[in-house]
């Protein structure tokens, strides 16, 4: 089951994506599992605050809402096949290009709602402009508290490692200040978010063909690893 809004709050058509993509998104299987070891080793992968955490819930049948950009998007996403990995009953608010500012005010009016679990991703686009990365932490300790006032358990998603981005003399002009502004971002996520588990997803890899483009959205095999990433940190 899942519903997906747009920025004024109607359902909208989900675009299907390339028949070669939704077709590689599918044919995943459990093997990914196991794949995905390689890049789990304790410095690139943890959860910050352990207090929060959510693993053992029992997510079947719960409803989870996803909020984020282009990386959470995707029709038979990672946000989808999490899902499916949970049995949680999915509502997602992503739309590409947007920042933490368009985030948490398309997400108040569904706060009233209350979801068992909600995963925030942005800041991605925040760090890809001028924004201000603390009015960026404002905006997601915003939805956390608005979450939480119904209890919602709340995941803060750091975003994948910067490095993924693959700066080149061509590109380094408009994208070359990316890369180190997510690094602090993903740093004051860590340190200044309040009543969210917060989790360092660094799961992709550009040498494993995660990465579709420079700036890494996923391919197939990158949406199918955040999956798995997510699920056996947070919930397994």
């Amino acid at each position: 089951m899942k519903t997906i809004l747009n920025a004024l709050g109607f359902l909208v058509p989900v675009v299907i994506l390339p028949v070669l993509v939704v077709s590689q998104l599918i044919a995943m299987n459990s093997r990914s599992r196991e794949s995905i070891k390689r890049n789990t080793d304790s410095t690139t992968l943890h959860i910050i605050k352990d207090s929060l955490s959510c693993k053992g819930d029992s997510t079947k049948g719960k409803t989870v809402l996803y909020i984020g950009d282009s990386h959470t998007s995707y029709m038979y996403g990672w946000q989808d096949q999490l899902s499916k990995l949970t049995g949680m009953v999915t509502t997602t608010l992503a739309k590409g290009g947007m920042r933490t500012d368009w985030m948490l005010r398309n997400s108040r009016h569904m706060f009233a709602k209350k979801f068992d679990y909600c995963v925030i991703w942005g800041g991605a686009n925040d760090a890809a402009s001028m924004y201000s990365l603390d009015s960026s932490i404002s905006n997601i300790q915003r939805m956390i508290d608005l979450g939480r006032k119904n209890g919602t358990k709340m995941i803060v998603l750091t975003g994948f490692d910067p490095k993924v981005v693959k700066i080149t003399e061509s590109n380094r002009g408009q994208w070359g200040f990316y890369p180190p502004r997510y690094v602090t971002l993903q740093s004051k996520m860590k340190k200044e978010l309040r009543g969210a588990l917060v989790v360092q997803n660094w799961y992709v890899s550009r040498q494993d063909g995660d990465c579709g483009d420079f700036i890494c959205h996923m391919s197939a095999s990158g949406h199918r690893k955040m999956a798995v990433g997510i699920y056996n940190e947070v919930f397994k």
